[in-house]
């Protein structure tokens, strides 16, 4: 890899800086001919939709906590689905409600039947 890392009008001059960029970019770099053979970025737009409801570029969040905590839930979200707030409220020992209850059974039943219904024929069908 070259010592320039973008073709910016002034190279950027913080080493230490360069030097971690560099060597994170070089990780993807030797596995470029992997991470190419990638066949769908679908997944990689379904998180980016999750995590852009969690936290709405519209609300400033960069320099704050609870960006990670905005960005872990969405992450939790994808991989546990909605049981992931009752989850955390035992954790943290919060009493859960009936009504938080009844909306995580709902919202995990209905992505169930959204999952089994998206890979039915006629919707794959009527997707072409």
């Amino acid at each position: 890899m070259s010592g320039k890392i973008c073709s910016t009008k002034s190279p950027l001059s913080d080493n230490l800086l360069q030097d971690k960029l560099t060597s994170l970019f070089d990780v993807y770099a030797i596995n470029a001919d992997r991470l190419s053979r990638l066949a769908s970025s679908q997944k990689n737009e379904s998180i980016n939709s999750v995590i852009a409801r969690k936290a709405p570029k519209k609300h400033a969040f960069g320099g704050y906590r609870s960006l990670n905590y905005r960005v872990s839930a969405a992450v939790s979200q994808i991989n546990n689905g909605g049981k992931y707030t009752t989850e955390v409220l035992q954790r943290r020992n919060v009493t859960i409600g009936s009504n938080t209850a009844k909306y995580v059974c709902h919202i995990d039943r209905k992505r169930k039947l959204d999952a089994a219904r998206e890979t039915t024929i006629p919707l794959k069908r009527k997707a072409l």
